[in-house]
């Protein structure tokens, strides 16, 4: 497999959480970004969360509020 870079649309302004799942608010986060993790935004229809891929290439979800566009 060849790996293409993609240039980081955001980074995390504040250390928050990420879930790998699309699952009830209630459930446990799969991890944690700390501030300053660069992410590429993927999908964000106007709510509070977003799905967003890490340097990790972990295609994740996490709060929009909580990103800051490079």
């Amino acid at each position: 497999m060849i790996s293409v870079p993609v240039p980081f649309t955001h980074e995390v302004a504040r250390s928050q959480p990420f879930y790998a799942s699309n699952g009830a608010p209630s459930d446990p986060p799969t991890g944690q970004f700390e501030a300053g993790a660069k992410v590429v935004l993927l999908y964000h229809d106007g709510g509070d969360h977003c799905r967003v891929v890490d340097a990790a290439g972990r295609y994740v979800g996490t709060r929009f509020d909580g990103l800051r566009k490079i």
